[in-house]
């Protein structure tokens, strides 16, 4: 109770010390003002990435960790309502570390859900614990699971040592390689649902009354100075070593970004804790908003190219059009080119809707974004009308020019051979 009555005054004493950065940020800030050391924005719908600073270095990310120990948790985990129960090993590895937890004592009872809440909104750190120790049998096993999704996620300036994300050497990531595990993570349900929580209300356990847990994600808190309207989660972190670190979500009704920063000052220049992750954040999202939008590149059925079909009974087009849509996301003046690639520039066999026709590469910048199939909208057939009629004309053609050569052979055969077009005869004169 004393922990939490001291969080919360904590959490005023940093709510009115960033009071004067939100007043900055109203005025103005663009790129170039960052604090943070490291950044990027990548659009969740097309992956686009609009905005990075030193996204690949890899650098301390703090509690920011949790997010990969809560992902691995809920992939492994077959039942998030099983209790688990808190092992004295598995505090001891946390020990005086000065982290933040909930208070968990040995012995005591706790769903796997309300653990993953706690470790989430509250970055919990003897959460991250326990559940690594129920989950990979031990917590160097369940580090070791933690490096092989990043492996899988392609998260190649990444290393994991532990599940907190206190510093400590071989610990480390990337803003990059957070915003991929991010995105990944969003597309899970549960935890999506989690990081979008500015408060949680635990069950009671067989040890202590329900705990009511708030977010350290000032983006989500009303009256904290910071609430972003479009903010949907994430995480926040700190050590000395990381700095002020947070991942963020924000979505309007068209599109969502992931953002994150990392190394911001821990504190203004009067000695107050700063808060330049959270104003660093909403600068780039708004940048986003407002400079970016989806657009349709390509859109399903719609006309792309008309290709002649000419065979046998056939003298029409097919109408090539879009197979699939593909939309994406543009800067404000930015427009895309289409390149058409057809199989052939004629057809000379009948055509069914569906039918390949070729492609049509999306470019932007010289760049092929995408290349969408362009398929035949509906059937051209031949018509058998036309081909009985065609044949008829073939054929009395064909009979007219065999009797215009007979004519003339026998015209030919018929032509007097002597002078004066008269034939000589042999005559005998005695």
């Amino acid at each position: 109770m004393k922990k939490s009555i001291s969080a919360l005054f904590l959490a005023l004493i940093m709510m009115f010390s960033c009071l004067s950065f939100t007043a900055f940020m109203e005025n103005g800030e663009d790129d170039n003002g960052l604090n943070c050391k490291n950044a990027i924005v990548i659009n969740t719908n097309t992956g686009r990435t609009v905005f990075e600073k030193n996204a690949d270095e890899p650098v301390s990310i703090a509690s920011l960790t949790k997010v990969m120990t809560a992902l691995v948790v809920i992939e492994n985990c077959e039942n998030l309502d099983a209790l688990v129960e808190t092992k004295l090993s598995s505090l001891l590895a946390i020990g005086n570390t000065g982290l933040v937890t909930i208070n968990l004592v040995s012995g005591e009872k706790m769903s796997v859900r309300d653990m993953l809440y706690c470790l989430l909104i509250h970055s919990a750190a003897d959460a991250s614990v326990v559940l690594a120790d129920y989950i990979g049998g031990s917590i160097e096993n369940f580090v070791e699971m933690m490096n092989k999704k990043a492996q899988e996620l392609s998260m190649t300036n990444t290393h994991f040592v532990n599940t907190h994300g206190l510093d400590a050497e071989g610990h480390y990531s990337s803003a990059r390689d957070m915003a991929v595990l991010t995105m990944y993570a969003l597309k899970n349900e549960i935890f999506s649902d989690i990081v979008s929580r500015s408060t949680y209300t635990t069950e009671p356990t067989n040890m202590n009354p329900s705990r009511t847990v708030a977010t350290t994600n000032y983006l989500l808190m009303y009256n904290s100075g910071f609430y972003y309207e479009k903010a949907d989660g994430v995480k926040t972190g700190y050590t000395e070593d990381a700095g002020r670190c947070l991942i963020a979500s924000a979505t309007d009704e068209k599109t969502q970004y992931v953002c994150v920063v990392l190394g911001c000052d821990a504190y203004n220049d009067n000695g107050t804790m700063a808060c330049k992750h959270f104003s660093d954040s909403i600068s780039l999202f708004e940048n986003a908003f407002n400079s970016y939008s989806l657009k349709k590149a390509a859109k399903k059925g719609s006309e792309v190219v008309k290709v002649p079909v000419k065979c046998f009974g056939i003298d029409a087009e097919a109408q090539g059009v879009y197979k699939n849509n593909f939309t994406y996301l543009l800067a404000k003046g930015e427009k895309v080119e289409t390149k058409i690639n057809l199989d052939s520039e004629l057809i000379k066999k009948p055509v069914k809707a569906g039918d390949k026709l070729g492609t049509c590469d999306i470019i932007l910048d010289g760049n092929t974004l995408k290349t969408v199939d362009i398929v035949a909208k509906e059937d051209v057939s031949r018509d058998t009308t036309k081909i009985a009629i065609t044949v008829l004309i073939w054929a009395l053609v064909i009979l007219l020019a065999a009797a215009a050569v007979v004519a003339i052979i026998f015209f030919i055969g018929r032509k007097p051979k002597g002078k004066g077009g008269q034939m000589k005869r042999n005559v005998k004169y005695k």
